[in-house]
């Protein structure tokens, strides 16, 4: 994620990628707040935003080769620990004395108690930021093993993560709340690892495709839509559900629906979109370490209810994030330590941020 401005070496495809993903992020968490979690357009959003946000993120992971596995942990811990942690206080406050519809993440009643579930309940917490941060480390261990991070070492490297995350789950070493985010992890792993394989082996998202290239994302969208319509059906219990082979089909179900929204947004936003309509995208991309963590907190600002409630915070907890994340870059220690947008950029391409 940070630093989300300033990252001259990247397409306006790119930020506008995660633009649209971090868009689809606010919105889907106004009609969680707003509508409820069993709305369609919720469950379409939730089917491919942060897995968009994790392929984005895989994109720009790129170490140097001058880099050195300390430095670059210090430097991710700098970028990405620190703004989760200091965002925590924050947060907390504005859960228990302000109406910002925060109070859906189960926040603890004391500050104390709070900062101690923060790591092992990452999810009460921006937890992208946490699990954006385990992603790195596999990449630094892939290169501190291997001396190298190819495609063979780094799916050794995920491999060995995904298999950790797999095993501690199925033999209970996590309780059901407390994974400290390593379920989000093994869901999104596969979506960092394609989007590191695309940018390190495949075609640059740069280049722009033609015009018949979005034929092809509106019937990959027209897909994941009408899986998200049947899938109550096919999966009624979900992963929860006790037969093994039941569970696993429905873990499959949801990664095909996530790519097939991730392959529709990659060909609609490249394919040949005017850049009227990628500017405010590309603007919110740059912008996404102040949105996701900004946008929580006025996500019942609007009026109305229902759909309008939805709509209105929306609105308004994109404007408000938009023109803080602006303020907080105004000066280098609030850039710094609110965004993690630092001036030294020797360890790595700036990743992503989501919620």
């Amino acid at each position: 994620m940070p630093p989300s401005g300033g990252a001259g070496s990247r397409s306006v495809h790119v930020d506008a990628l995660r633009g649209f993903a971090m868009t689809c992020v606010v919105l889907g968490h106004a009609i969680q707040r707003s509508v409820g979690s069993g709305d369609m357009v919720f469950a379409v959003l939730a089917a491919f935003e942060m897995p968009l946000f994790a392929f984005v993120s895989g994109y720009l992971t790129r170490m140097t080769p001058e880099a050195g596995a300390g430095h670059t942990a210090l430097d991710r811990v700098r970028r990405l620990i620190v703004p989760f942690v200091v965002w925590a206080p924050i947060t907390w406050a504005l859960s228990h004395f302000a109406w910002s519809g925060l109070e859906i993440r189960g926040i603890p009643a004391s500050l104390v108690g709070y900062f101690a579930v923060l790591f092992p309940q990452p999810r009460t917490g921006l937890w992208y930021l946490l699990v954006l941060f385990y992603w790195w480390l596999i990449v630094i261990f892939a290169k501190a093993c291997f001396r190298r991070v190819n495609l063979l070492t780094l799916a050794l490297a995920s491999g060995a993560a995904l298999v950790a995350g797999v095993v501690a789950s199925r033999v209970g070493i996590f309780a059901p709340s407390i994974d400290f985010g390593f379920r989000q992890l093994v869901d999104l792993l596969p979506f960092f690892f394609s989007g590191w394989a695309v940018r390190t082996y495949g075609p640059s998202l740069d280049a722009r495709l033609p015009r018949a290239a979005s034929l092809v994302g509106v019937a990959l969208l027209g897909v994941m839509v009408a899986s998200v319509l049947v899938e109550p059906s096919l999966f009624p219990l979900g992963e929860s559900s006790p037969d093994a082979v039941a569970s696993l089909a429905s873990r499959l179900h949801d990664y095909v629906q996530a790519a097939l929204g991730v392959g529709a947004a990659l060909l609609l936003l490249r394919s040949r979109v005017s850049d009227g309509i990628l500017a405010p995208f590309a603007l919110a991309g740059r912008s996404s370490m102040g949105i996701y963590a900004i946008h929580l907190m006025f996500l019942r600002t609007g009026f109305g209810e229902g759909w309008v409630m939805a709509i209105s915070s929306f609105a308004i907890a994109m404007a408000v994030s938009l023109v803080g994340t602006w303020l907080l870059r105004k000066t280098r220690p609030t850039a710094e330590v609110f965004l993690g947008e630092l001036r030294s950029r020797v360890a790595a391409e700036p990743a992503v941020a989501g919620g």
